[in-house]
């Protein structure tokens, strides 16, 4: 599946650059993985087209998140790539992959399956106190009009420290100046 070196014009990188702003809008592409695809534009515009992800990430990302943005590019139909190999003591071994820009046919639309978060299960630290006693059959009781006026008292109380301290006045007396 070899492709020929891709000669970026100005007008295909112009169209390039645009279709990637639209799948960022779309939240295909985080602003991250957004910054990391220019980068690879610009480095396959300078004619650098077997890059690392160390390349990649100098002065952007760690090499893993390099790595997760490629995937997803090409999972947008915007990157490919092809691996290459050395012969190394009679063995193949495989080294950085040759890169190529791709214009996808299909209009840009929200891809829920690229994104990372898409693909996570959910997870027990994630779950709250409430939906955790709620899935187990207990009854959870709404917060009391007492519990309430107290939390209201303490954040009033410590409004009124702060106004205090920005005035200058270090008492500890409360003023009711609401």
């Amino acid at each position: 599946m070899t492709k020929p070196a891709l000669s970026l014009s100005p007008t295909f990188t112009f169209h390039w650059l645009l279709r990637l702003r639209q799948e960022a809008c779309s939240k295909n592409l985080t602003e991250l993985h957004h910054r990391i695809a220019t980068r690879v534009q610009k480095l396959l515009e300078a004619g650098d087209d077997q890059f690392s992800h160390e390349d990649v990430a100098t002065g952007i990302a760690c090499a893993r998140t390099v790595g997760d943005a490629l995937r997803r590019l090409r999972g947008l139909g915007m990157l490919d790539w092809e691996p290459q190999y050395n012969i190394v003591a009679g063995r193949r071994r495989r080294t950085v992959n040759r890169y190529w820009l791709c214009m996808p046919s299909t209009s840009p639309c929200p891809r829920p399956d690229l994104r990372r978060r898409g693909q996570r299960t959910v997870c027990r630290a994630s779950i709250s106190k409430e939906e955790a006693a709620l899935q187990k059959g207990a009854v959870v009781r709404e917060p009391s009009r007492e519990s309430a006026q107290m939390a209201l008292q303490q954040v009033r109380a410590l409004m009124e420290q702060r106004l205090m301290l920005r005035l200058g006045h270090r008492e500890s007396g409360p003023t009711h100046i609401f």
